[in-house]
């Protein structure tokens, strides 16, 4: 089985993401966080597959949440996956810099 972490503040959004992963032949844990500051709380002594990383949170952004990721681990040995509905190509870009492995928009398909 496969942990997931899924970081966004949107309940409809965490929602949307566990049912389409419903969908999937995997099977997975879904941990979920409502901020970033609780998304590091999260990683902090647990090991995850992979990272859902809403892009606006309420106490940060997604690129300084990765920023914190590097800051304490090192490069994360965990694929991030960064979904906006808000984003732009400089983010995107930047996010890319920063090691995510995909920046997806929420409003297309994911």
């Amino acid at each position: 089985m496969k942990r997931l972490l899924v970081i966004d503040d949107d309940d409809i959004d965490r929602e949307f993401l566990q049912r389409l992963l419903a969908d999937s032949d995997e099977t997975y844990e879904i941990v979920e966080a409502a901020s970033g500051t609780e998304g590091m709380a999260m990683l902090e002594g647990n090991v995850f597959h992979c990272v859902f990383l809403d892009y606006l949170l309420p106490d940060m952004d997604g690129l300084a949440f990765i920023k914190k990721v590097k800051e304490r681990w090192g490069d994360a040995s965990f694929p991030i996956l960064m979904l906006t509905g808000e984003g732009s190509e400089e983010v995107a870009v930047e996010a890319m810099k920063l090691g995510v492995t995909d920046y997806l928009v929420k409003t297309g398909p994911i």
